[in-house]
């Protein structure tokens, strides 16, 4: 009798082997899709690193730029951006502006590639003729109309005529005429640590200002040699001169034999050179505003200012002099003695603040007038003489703790002066400083309220002075 071939059953080893080999067909489906979608991908990117400019603005060298406003060149020389124009000129550019088209243009890649373009395409696109052209670091790029969803904007490079899509902010960017890349700035290097300055008039020095420790002094006018400079007002004209931006350029050269009318140089520890700026008169019709011609060491080229843009470059000595009337510690204060029509008041400072004479009864806001005091300034010339008609109003003599007197101010009231001015004598010596009189209102202020052995007047007793004076 035969016997049935026996059955070989698969079991657990087949089983496995079968899911194994199911695994390594589904990985090997997943590479190929991968491979398939990143081949896909970088075609629709964009041109690669060879066709696109690199984002370091210190790689690029020149920026050629077309739009509806003409053609301009931006050119690199070292650290500085200037202008070229069609007709021969050369105007600073504002690098910092320069460097931002640079670094969008070398950052915002293409957003989709749509391979080359035909006739039909470019025309649909809006590239005959183009809105804008962009040329950098061999990146040629003209800029067409917006897709249909306005989220960016159709381009097409010069080679190989690919027709991009591009980021929507590049119409912004390319759209910009040369005002927008220019630097009209007159000297903004004048507020950099400026080591000293010299303004001139009709060849004239004015003034010059040096400086002298962590502070300035007066080299010119003689009168004023060694007397201190307000760093505080020196910094708003250094400022404002730093911040003037021409009217227009280029302009024409003023001749050679012309005399300027105004001259500023300002030296600065950062240059071995000075910086200078000369103002120009300029002949003018006579319905036309004043205008001036300015040349200096910043521009490459004559420019032209207007009458108010030209007061920002010019200053007195009276405004830039450190006019305080007092350069006192505070802290060292410890007494201070109030007169007025016969009345004296004396404070002294304790841990607690301020009280009048022995009885221990405060003198509440001295503190702050006497803050205010050491910022009061003199606004007017200081006179010579105290004038006839003018009257003695109100003494302060100011001491340490150990009543020691440290200045002496006396105020003076007279007719003659504009309303809400007084005049001030410092250590009973010198000159007569025209002052607001607030502070003297101030001070004055405290004494009604005192008698003169510092005790607070009653209000019956306040009230009956007041009804014997009426």
């Amino acid at each position: 009798m035969a016997h049935a071939a026996p059955r070989i059953s698969a079991g657990p080893q087949a089983g496995l082997l079968g899911a194994r080999f199911g695994v390594l067909l589904l990985a090997l489906c997943l590479l190929a899709g991968a491979t398939y979608f990143v081949a896909t991908a970088g075609r629709k990117a964009g041109p690669g690193a060879g066709d696109w400019s690199r984002a370091n603005p210190g790689d690029v060298r020149q920026v050629v730029v077309k739009n509806g406003t003409g053609t301009f060149t931006l050119v690199r020389s070292g650290r500085e951006w200037f202008m070229d124009m069609p007709d021969g000129a050369r105007l600073r550019a504002d690098e910092q502006k320069v460097g931002g088209l640079v670094r969008f243009v070398g950052l915002s890649r293409p957003l989709q590639r749509l391979g080359a373009a035909n006739a039909e395409m470019v025309r649909r696109s809006g590239l005959e003729p183009p809105a804008a052209e962009v040329a950098l670091d061999g990146l040629d790029l003209r800029l067409g109309g917006p897709t249909p969803d306005k989220t960016g904007v159709y381009a097409l490079t010069a080679r190989g005529r690919d027709l991009l899509v591009l980021h929507a902010d590049y119409a912004e960017w390319l759209r910009r005429g040369p005002e927008f890349y220019l630097d009209a700035r007159v000297l903004p290097g004048a507020e950099v640590e400026a080591t000293a300055v010299r303004l001139a008039r009709d060849g004239v020095p004015v003034w010059e200002v040096r400086r002298r420790g962590d502070g300035y002094e007066f080299e010119l006018p003689a009168e004023r040699r060694g007397a201190r400079v307000s760093p505080h007002e020196l910094g708003l004209f250094l400022h404002g001169v730093a911040a003037t931006r021409a009217l227009s350029l280029p302009a024409e050269a003023p001749a050679k034999n012309a005399a300027p009318l105004l001259e500023l140089t300002v030296w600065s520890a950062s240059s071995r050179e000075p910086q200078h700026l000369a103002l120009y008169a300029r002949q003018a019709a006579a319905a036309e505003a004043p205008r001036f011609v300015g040349v200096s060491t910043w521009q490459p080229v004559a420019f032209t200012l207007d009458q108010e843009r030209a007061a920002l470059l010019s200053a007195s000595p009276f405004a830039l002099s450190d006019r305080r009337l007092l350069r006192l510690d505070l802290n060292r204060l410890g007494r201070a003695v109030l007169r007025q029509d016969g009345r004296e008041i004396v404070a002294r400072r304790s841990p607690e603040g301020w009280t009048a004479g022995g009885s221990g009864v405060p003198v509440t806001g001295l503190d702050m007038y006497l803050w205010r005091l050491t910022d009061v300034t003199y606004i007017d010339e200081p006179r010579p003489d105290l004038p006839a008609a003018a009257t003695p109003k109100l003494s302060l003599v100011l001491g340490d703790e150990k009543g020691e007197p440290l200045v002496a101010l006396a105020f003076f009231v007279s007719p003659d002066l504009p309303k809400g001015r007084c005049l001030v004598q410092v250590d009973g010596k010198g000159p007569y400083y025209p002052a607001d009189d607030q502070v003297l209102k101030d001070f004055a202020g405290q004494l009604p309220l005192l008698n003169g052995n510092g005790r607070r007047q009653s209000d019956a007793a306040r009230e009956a002075g007041n009804a014997t004076k009426e």
